[in-house]
């Protein structure tokens, strides 16, 4: 068969195939064409406005003095001459100024494609409030010239300061003119030239990479599937997606969101195949940030050393109630995010979720306190405000580890974020200084210390 032959078949083909779709796939045809052409409209006018001034600078470095002056001559030189480089080299010390050169370019440049490409990344894949907003300002800002800001630019860095920290403490604002620094500055907070160009590009490279099969499993498992199409932008099959596939997928998932809930950096390989570093590499970072964050509880426990100095006894329960906010938070969060990860429940039933939570810990809440105030009076002996005091503290952690349980899963599910991560680890590190402060204030409060 020829090749016009095969050509001619599939223009029969999917003549027939527009007929059966009503004209659909005409329409979606010219309508692929027409945005096709306006994206490479746009695409060839960003790379002009990149490559332009790089252009002009280069033609420039070429002309003499006389076609500098000359208004007739923009971009090519009338009279073409080296001598600027020579004249350049003889001035400066060449080869400093090329290594600073190249050491500030590199790192500016790396850092700004770090910096584009999180937030790039975050476009393309997180869902939360004013996402919208937020990247027509980036596109807002592609379209403004930068000479419209150059003033404002000059003023910030001349008397530079944050929110008033430097003039409070020092007396004067920060001279940043002449330094490198407001260049790494404006770099990591995306604000450096053309980054709203590259935070675009960015975010289309990632929303045309398809997401993970996660959302393929749920709907295997949602309808009762065992096979699933794959179809192409004209709508024919590419291939099929099958329950075993699935399963896999679920799987791996399960095994990652344990993982995660458990403080654990996820890994694919199985546990026998792990090596003892892989093995370290896996937990020490979570074991490093709970460790960190641990000084918040040093600090709060710093704070009423004087109150522990007058009651010792209050030091011992403190192990008790410590433990028993980051367990019932974890029942909650750990509830929550199996929950979500269903789909049994999402963001916009939070209040529900919140009503029911609150009542389970009020009644689990005055359980674990009368049993602890009979406890201490009947065994431990202690005064009655002591045991009031503990009792009080033990409901109100409780009370609140369950609504910071069940809340923080929900929030950051809407922001993008895998909910598994506020599991266990996370929330009892939460709710630990959350009971120490609450303990320490009614001690203070009803002891009188």
């Amino acid at each position: 068969m020829t090749k016009t032959a095969v050509k001619t078949k599939k223009k029969n083909e999917f003549w027939e195939r527009n007929k059966k779709s009503g004209g659909y796939l005409l329409r979606k045809k010219i309508m692929d064409a027409v945005v096709s052409i306006c994206r490479f409209i746009l695409l060839f006018g960003l790379c002009f406005m990149i490559l332009q001034p790089i252009l002009n600078k280069i033609s420039v470095s070429f002309m003499t003095e006389q076609d500098l002056f000359n208004p007739i001559v923009i971009n090519i030189p009338e009279h073409f001459t080296t001598e600027n480089y020579k004249i350049a080299s003889e001035i400066m010390n060449y080869s400093k100024a090329l290594r600073n050169s190249l050491i500030t370019s590199l790192t500016i440049a790396t850092l700004q494609i770090a910096m584009c490409t999180l937030v790039g990344y975050g476009f393309a894949r997180f869902k939360f409030p004013l996402k919208k907003f937020w990247f027509g300002c980036v596109i807002l800002v592609i379209l403004i010239p930068p000479q419209t800001i150059a003033s404002s630019l000059h003023l910030h860095f001349r008397f530079f300061d944050v929110l008033g920290l430097f003039k409070l403490t020092t007396g004067d604002t920060i001279n940043l003119r002449g330094s490198a620094l407001p260049y790494y500055l404006m770099s990591a907070g995306c604000m450096g030239l053309k980054n709203g160009l590259y935070i675009y590009m960015i975010r289309q490279f990632f929303r045309n990479i398809p997401e993970d099969m996660e959302e393929a499993a749920d709907k295997f498992a949602r309808y009762d599937l065992t096979v699933m199409p794959v179809v192409d932008g004209d709508s024919r099959l590419v291939g099929i997606i099958t329950v075993d596939d699935a399963i896999d997928v679920m799987r791996e998932e399960a095994t990652e969101d344990m993982e995660k809930m458990a403080a654990l950096t996820p890994s694919e390989k199985p546990y026998p195949k792990l090596s003892v570093f892989e093995i370290y590499k896996n937990r020490i970072p979570w074991l490093m940030l709970m460790m960190i964050s641990a000084v918040f509880t040093q600090l709060i426990i710093g704070k009423f050393e004087a109150a522990l100095a007058a009651q010792i006894v209050l030091t011992t329960f403190i192990p008790m109630l410590m433990d028993t906010g980051g367990n019932s938070g974890s029942q909650a969060s750990v509830t929550i995010i199996r929950s979500l990860s269903l789909g049994e429940i999402q963001f916009r039933d939070i209040f529900k979720v919140i009503f029911k939570e609150l009542r389970v810990a009020l009644m689990c809440g005055l359980s674990l306190a009368v049993v602890n105030f009979a406890k201490l009076m009947l065994f431990d002996k202690v005064g009655l405000m002591i045991a009031l005091t503990v009792s009080l503290t033990l409901l109100a952690v409780v009370l609140i580890a369950k609504f910071v349980g069940c809340t923080l899963p929900l929030l950051v599910k809407k922001i993008g974020l895998d909910p598994a991560v506020m599991a266990s680890p996370i929330i009892t590190t939460v709710v630990d200084a959350i009971a120490l402060i609450i303990f320490f204030g009614l001690a203070t409060t009803l002891l009188g210390i």
